[in-house]
């Protein structure tokens, strides 16, 4: 479990889409059920598409929140002018050898503006891990495109490490990179 939830905002359809959300959204949900408001919860583990009132979502968080850790990660940010860095690991803490991974990243802002809370920038380039043995540690690095933001320090990462292949897409453990 976690005390400590990440939600981005996503923006699909209008101009503050990046092609990597969209291309992200198509492989999440088929055209025929796409629309929007549409909110996932740990990949498609829990999916709500439509307004919903704060404690069906909530909800879904809590027990979210229970599941145990399978995998945690540690990384750091570093900006490069118009680029952002984030680097750091992830070590297997279950007894389980985990396959076919993805470590994956978003650059987002935080700007405080109605239905732009936390506006995803970039969406990094995965990073395949075929098997994870218990107790391993992979290191790894993401370099942003050069990005536009307003405010520098308002400007964060999200690691997140992803099973593909389950049929929920599940999102195993996130880091928030300050």
């Amino acid at each position: 479990g976690s005390s400590r939830v990440i939600i981005l905002e996503e923006h699909i359809w209008d101009s503050y889409e990046i092609s990597e959300i969209a291309e992200r959204y198509d492989w999440y949900i088929p055209l025929s059920e796409q629309g929007t408001p549409d909110i996932l919860f740990n990949g498609l583990d829990q999916r709500k598409q439509g307004m919903f009132f704060y404690n069906e979502y909530k909800n879904i968080v809590d027990i979210e929140l229970t599941k145990k850790a399978k995998i945690s990660i540690y990384a750091e940010k570093e900006v490069n002018n118009s680029t952002i860095i984030l680097s750091g690991s992830i070590k297997n803490i279950s007894f389980s050898t985990l396959n076919n991974l993805r470590i994956q990243g978003m650059i987002f802002e935080d700007r405080e503006e109605v239905e732009l809370h936390s506006l995803v920038l970039d969406v990094l380039k995965e990073q395949e891990v075929k098997s994870f043995k218990p107790g391993e540690i992979i290191k790894f690095t993401f370099t942003s495109k050069e990005l536009n933001w307003l405010t520098e320090n308002k400007v964060h990462g999200v690691i997140f490490v992803q099973s593909p292949n389950s049929p929920t897409k599940e999102i195993l453990q996130a880091f928030f990179v300050e």
